[in-house]
């Protein structure tokens, strides 16, 4: 192969990948979690998260942002203060395409939204709702894949985060932080946790109409001192096995005070 076909091989092959970066800080303090905070509070990150999205998702090259939590020392985080991340890229990241996909797949052949569809399951059924209120409800999924795993999704059908009106918004920080302290004192303890908000992607020429906005908690512990690993069977098979049945994972968050452990 001369060195011309190696040079266009390999362009092809390895494709650079470019975006822009920013960390949002959520308090001034240094010693306090989302949890730990008041809803107003709450209420002003999230909205300078619709803020950062609405930026970005203009931006030229940009296909999708992705805004997420890192929390606890157990995932690896480096910096204690609390504080969220924002990844822009200029590709559509293989988990939030998947999810796309499908959500349009849905609504092509149903003529209605895979979420929404979703929601009226876990409400019509009840087992493994955590908490609700006039906007928004949080489940534990039936394909969780963490031991308490879970989503926060608005009933109402909304595409991006930035379709949130303000009164949503204030509805929104009130269930994410009841979902928060709900975790905090299921075992009494600061709650490692990776938060993943995904909203539809920006990439041009994609309709926003098939997806529908929500928030996933994908905490790593199954019990208080033991961490949920991905093993053999699920890093060789790619078979998720959840040690904890979804309708228990709810019943426990679902049983527990509202009340942060630390305010009791």
């Amino acid at each position: 192969m001369s060195n011309k076909l190696e040079k266009e091989k390999r362009h092809i092959d390895d494709l650079p990948a470019r975006g822009i970066c920013r960390v949002i800080c959520f308090d001034h303090r240094h010693n306090v979690s989302l949890a730990e905070m008041d809803t107003t509070s709450i209420a002003k990150v999230i909205a300078a998260m619709q803020t950062e999205y609405r930026q970005l998702s203009a931006e030229q090259g940009i296909e999708n942002v992705l805004i997420f939590e890192n929390k606890g020392e157990i995932i690896g985080i480096s910096n204690l203060h609390p504080h969220g991340q924002i990844y822009a890229t200029d590709f559509v990241p293989r988990v939030l395409q998947t999810e796309y996909k499908n959500a349009k797949q849905y609504m092509d052949n149903k003529g209605s939204c895979l979420f929404c569809s979703i929601i009226e399951q876990e409400m019509r059924e009840g087992q493994r709702m955590v908490c609700e209120n006039n906007d928004f409800v949080a489940y534990v999924p039936y394909f969780a894949r963490h031991a308490y795993e879970v989503h926060i999704i608005p009933r109402r059908h909304e595409s991006v985060m930035t379709s949130l009106e303000n009164s949503e918004v204030l509805s929104l920080a009130a269930i994410y932080q009841e979902v928060l302290v709900r975790y905090d004192n299921l075992f009494e303890m600061p709650f490692p946790n990776i938060t993943l908000f995904h909203n539809a992607p920006c990439k041009k020429g994609y309709s926003v109409e098939p997806f529908h906005f929500h928030i996933e908690f994908c905490p790593p512990l199954r019990s208080a001192n033991q961490m949920k690993y991905m093993a053999g069977f699920e890093t060789g098979g790619g078979n998720i096995v959840n040690p904890v049945y979804p309708e228990e994972a709810a019943q426990s968050l679902r049983s527990l005070s509202p009340v942060h452990y630390l305010q009791r």
